[in-house]
């Protein structure tokens, strides 16, 4: 059972991913200004060029490509200002961990944010 629930981990993590990127990413931002740089079943680390002086409560403001599409559906994805915690803490919300200007990606789990 122990094998089987991790097979399960495994593929779940996958789907939600992959729904995630197709079914809002590559709509709703410019993948021109957008790189994955490292995944894992729990996390991602994007790099997002937008303004360097606003720093990271930027947010993705300057990356989006269609603003009727994130007027619309902007709360199904991603947790907003003044939201609960049950909606802060959504599967597949997007928050900001930590920023830097470069990040060195050797495998999952094994990254460095530097200067």
């Amino acid at each position: 059972m122990p094998l089987q629930e991790a097979v399960f981990t495994l593929d779940i993590s996958k789907f939600w991913y992959l729904n995630f990127v197709y079914n809002f990413l590559q709509k709703y931002i410019d993948m021109e200004r957008f790189h994955f740089c490292n995944m894992d079943t729990d996390s991602m680390y994007l790099a997002i060029a937008g303004s360097k002086f606003e720093g990271y409560q930027q947010g993705l403001k300057y990356v989006i490509k269609d603003q009727q599409f994130n007027d619309q559906h902007y709360k199904e994805w991603l947790p907003w200002n003044d939201c609960t915690v049950a909606e802060y803490k959504k599967l597949m919300g997007l928050t900001t961990e930590s920023q830097d200007e470069s990040i060195v990606c050797l495998a999952p789990k094994c990254y460095n944010l530097y200067n």
